[in-house]
C-alpha cells in the first residue's frame, strides 16, 4: 500500500476501485444469475487477492506486531534490522 496522490496506482486505489466495481455489478443484477453478477463475483474475488497479498507478500504483520510490544518479531526490513538468534551451535561448528 503506497501513498494515494502521488500520479502512480496503488493497491489502496486499486482495492477501493474493484470494490466499487463490485457492488455496482452486483446491483445491476439484482439477485438474478447473469453476467453482471458473475461480473461481481469476479471483482470480489480480484480485489479479495489483493487485500490478500498485503499480508501474504510483505511485513505488514511483523510491524503491527513489533508496534504492540513483541520485541522477538524479526520485520525483515533494513540494515539496521534487529536479528536474533534462537539456536546455539554445537561446539566445534
Amino acid at each position: 500500500m503506497a501513498t494515494e496522490g502521488e500520479g502512480w496506482d496503488t493497491s489502496t486505489a486499486f482495492i477501493r476501485r474493484t470494490f466499487r466495481a463490485c457492488i455496482e455489478a452486483g446491483r445491476r443484477a439484482g439477485g438474478r444469475e447473469s453476467a453482471d453478477l458473475w461480473e461481481a463475483y469476479r471483482l470480489l474475488g480480484t480485489g479479495l487477492h489483493t487485500m490478500e497479498d498485503l499480508l501474504a507478500h510483505s511485513n505488514w504483520c511483523e510491524l503491527a506486531l513489533r508496534k504492540m510490544g513483541h520485541e522477538e518479531v524479526f520485520c525483515h526490513v533494513g540494515d539496521d534490522g534487529i536479528v536474533m538468534e534462537f539456536f546455539v551451535l554445537p561446539p566445534g561448528l
